[in-house]
């Protein structure tokens, strides 16, 4: 009886330190989200211009990318290369199911809900009550990896190769445009592959490259939390929380084989890109930076900064 005793205080006083250290996290996790919700709403009124009306695809893309679980009433508009494939793992988890699909099947899946299945009242319905969330990345980061897992000559997802990867070798490389030449599409390079992406019409961007405010629209639905993937563990397991999954699941830990590229590597990699390019890459991911709290880089803002001292010399 003695040993159940003290079995049964060890466990209240672990219970006890997780939920004060829980109630410490969320009380710090709701002051840095008031903080970027802050910056959101002024980056929204500044750029009003830009979101003041979606056109009918606009929409329809933004509701192919939110994913709905009615049993905790929650909505999440999901970013590949932000901790997708963990988040609808967390969420089937959450749903009773133990297979879950990766972001890339997960329009094929039919145990995912999208928004866009929805009649229009039901939509509105669920945006207007449901808890929203977003995980976002700092931009450059994201599209590296992006680069790396989709299309680098290691990457693994052949796929890409064969589609994308095809189609920037032929465009960018002269002696391989001819529609006789053999081309796989598995060496783009890095150059080659942020050209591509820097000459894309906004509409034709691929979802792994997407700006964050093409794929949620975050100045037209009013998110309830917009997490960082730099500090996933903690903001993921207050959203689990806030939904009512906290005791029950947790947000999975990274893999030990998990290194993401450092910020000395992605900055490298974009000072080996011209001018031009870089200046295209930053306009196309401003409202990426500006309105989801993270700083512009000097790596693209340099360029900017001494082409305007050019234009004043």
């Amino acid at each position: 009886c003695q040993h159940w005793n003290r079995k049964q205080l060890r466990q209240t006083y672990i219970s006890a330190v997780r939920r004060l250290h829980n109630t410490s996290m969320d009380d710090s996790l709701k002051a840095i989200q008031k903080d970027r919700q802050k910056i959101m709403r002024e980056g929204c009124e500044m750029k009003r211009s830009q979101f003041r009306t979606l056109s009918p695809n606009q929409w329809e893309r933004v509701y192919k990318h939110i994913v709905v679980n009615d049993k905790h009433k929650a909505l999440y508009c999901y970013v590949p290369k932000a901790g997708c494939s963990n988040w609808m793992k967390v969420l089937k988890t959450l749903d009773g199911h133990d297979a879950f699909p990766g972001c890339d099947s997960l329009v094929h899946s039919r145990d995912v809900k999208l928004l866009h299945t929805y009649s229009m009242e039901e939509k509105l319905h669920r945006l207007q009550t449901y808890y929203k969330f977003a995980f976002v990345r700092e931009p450059m980061g994201r599209l590296l990896s992006a680069y790396m897992d989709k299309l680098h000559p290691n990457g693994s997802t052949n796929i890409y190769h064969r589609t994308i990867g095809k189609q920037i070798v032929k465009r960018y490389r002269p002696n391989h445009a001819a529609a006789d030449v053999d081309v796989h599409g598995d060496d783009v390079t890095w150059s080659e592959f942020l050209q591509y992406v820097s000459e894309l019409n906004r509409r034709d961007v691929n979802e792994h490259w997407a700006p964050y405010d093409d794929l949620c629209q975050p100045c037209v639905i009013n998110y309830d939390f917009i997490g960082h993937y730099e500090n996933l563990n903690d903001e993921a397991n207050y959203v689990i929380r806030q939904i009512g999954g906290g005791g029950r699941v947790a947000y999975p830990p990274r893999q030990n084989h998990y290194h993401p590229s450092s910020q000395q590597t992605v900055e490298d990699m974009f000072r080996a890109l011209s001018s031009t390019v870089r200046r295209r890459i930053l306009a196309i991911y401003a409202n990426s930076y500006d309105l989801f709290h993270y700083e512009r880089p000097d790596f693209l803002t340099g360029i900017v900064k001494k082409k305007i001292a050019q234009l004043h010399s």
